[in-house]
């Protein structure tokens, strides 16, 4: 794809999720530029109960539970800002959990209704910009 259209649709996607669209989410746009830390990832200590409550969202809540073969995704301040707006989780935080989900496999288990992967290239965010997806397994 030219790289100026590229430009244009990941400029108008991140207006609309920062909010500068109306009925549009709205949180810090810097997060779509906000590059994941590996070493945080690494060395962040969060309780059970901290995982427990991101893990709860995704097996519990409509917007996770997709037909197989559907997928959406988000970056960790999306999920944030559609799940957990009360949340004392921090968006690194929530960051470091669904990594964690996806690097452990946690998703495997039958309670689970959708696959998470990532990605650190999203055609969107750009090149270091961790993108979670989630594709319906049923």
């Amino acid at each position: 794809m030219d790289p100026s259209v590229q430009l244009f649709f990941r400029q108008f996607h991140q207006a609309q999720m920062a909010g500068a669209i109306p009925m549009c989410l709205q949180f810090d746009k810097s997060e779509f530029s906000r590059k994941v830390d590996e070493n945080f990832v690494a060395t962040t200590k969060l309780s059970a109960e901290q995982e427990q409550e991101v893990e709860d969202v995704i097996k519990t809540t409509e917007p996770y539970k997709i037909s197989s073969g559907s997928r959406t995704s988000q970056i960790a301040a999306q999920f944030k800002h559609s799940n957990l707006k009360s949340s004392a989780l921090s968006v690194p935080e929530i960051e470091v959990i669904l990594t964690r989900i996806v690097k452990e496999r946690r998703y495997e288990g039958p309670e689970w209704p959708v696959v998470i992967s990532y990605s650190d290239t999203s055609f969107l965010y750009g090149k270091g910009v961790r993108e979670f997806s989630f594709q319906g397994k049923n």
